[in-house]
């Protein structure tokens, strides 16, 4: 994982690319020039953040703290309806199990196909191992009736 960034970004070229230069950079929208590329890019980020500078102070979901590790605080987002879709899925999984949740029946899923294998964390390492994830808790008796 990550060892892309040591690769050799020309062979990721097209093979024709010195013949066909100028029509990628205008499929791409890219000016092939390198200062008026940085210069585009340095006038995009200061824009950016002239915004972001203007509206921080009165965004009323934003909070500077004065002190401490996390100084900028943000209150979360209100949560986003469920897609169509999952709504669906959703009516009919419990049309067919009822008294299954969403969460055990991707669980139980997974615990057969091991589809999460594929998932890839965005954090550089991961506090809990793939069996610690995967331990299935013990049922009570009480559970059972």
């Amino acid at each position: 994982m990550g060892a892309d960034r040591f690769c050799n970004p020309d062979e990721d070229l097209p093979t024709d690319f010195e013949t066909n230069r100028a029509a990628y950079y205008e499929a791409l929208k890219q000016p092939q020039d390198t200062e008026t590329f940085i210069d585009g890019l340095k006038k995009a980020m200061t824009e950016a953040l002239f915004i972001l500078n203007q509206g921080m102070p009165k965004n009323p979901r934003v909070k500077i703290l004065d002190r401490g590790k996390n100084r900028i605080c943000i209150t979360p987002l209100d949560a986003q309806p469920d897609s169509e879709n999952l709504k669906h899925l959703k009516a009919e999984i419990f049309e067919r199990w009822s008294s299954t949740s969403l969460l055990d029946t991707l669980k139980e899923a997974d615990l057969r196909v091991g589809f999460t294998d594929l998932f890839q964390s965005s954090r550089q390492r991961e506090t809990l191992d793939r069996d610690t994830l995967q331990r299935v808790p013990p049922v009570s008796m009480h559970e059972i009736r």
